[in-house]
């Protein structure tokens, strides 16, 4: 068992890139995928044609400053000295990418169907906090499964990454096993907000 993935009560979510192809960084397999987000891949070719279009490939995320700081990322001033870090109204930003990435997608998504599906959670009845939604983990989990859009595996199988800079990119390869419903790179699918809200009563 490889873990945490495989435990139980966890979701695993694997990393999309912008073409919608499986992002080079990260381990697959069908006992590991349940679904699968946008995590961004930095030398995806899909969407742009111009050398490597960075940050356009990445996710922005909020960043710590004291870790910008640390990694020698900000000016005397604090303002960024490079591509990827972004100062906004006070606030630094950077261009990402990784399952870190693509699991804040899904997780928004399961947050969608409490939001949608949940109760008023009566447990907390006296607290501070009184009048927030619940849902049982396993019902969450089972709409967000199903009401992800199938993906199948690519054609061929074998996915291979010749944009990565190094001079032997064969450990990378990566064949994609399973079924269009359930398969390695994809899990049951890619998460789908829309879908979540609106037919996870119903769907499959």
């Amino acid at each position: 068992m490889r873990l945490p993935s495989e435990a139980d009560g966890v979701i695993a979510v694997m990393a999309l890139g912008p073409s919608g192809r499986k992002s080079y960084y990260f381990d697959y397999g069908i006992e590991q995928a349940d679904v699968s987000a946008p995590g961004s891949d930095a030398y995806d070719p899909g969407w742009f044609t111009d050398e490597l279009s960075e940050p356009r490939r990445r996710v922005l995320s909020t960043y710590p400053e004291y870790v910008l700081r640390a990694n020698g990322l900000l000016n005397p001033d604090g303002t960024p000295n490079d591509t990827l870090t972004v100062l906004k109204d006070g606030a630094y930003y950077r261009y990402l990418q990784g399952t870190s990435m693509s699991s804040p997608h899904a997780a928004g998504v399961a947050a969608l169907i409490v939001s949608e599906y949940g109760h008023t959670d009566h447990r907390r009845k006296g607290r501070k906090h009184f009048g927030g939604l619940t849902l049982h983990p396993r019902r969450t989990e089972r709409i967000l499964l199903r009401t992800a859009t199938e993906h199948a595996c690519p054609r061929p199988r074998l996915q291979i990454y010749p944009e990565l800079p190094i001079e032997d990119t064969s450990p990378y390869n990566a064949r994609c096993e399973g079924s269009r419903s359930h398969n390695g790179f994809y899990g049951h699918g890619v998460v789908n907000a829309l879908d979540a809200v609106t037919r996870g009563h119903g769907r499959r």
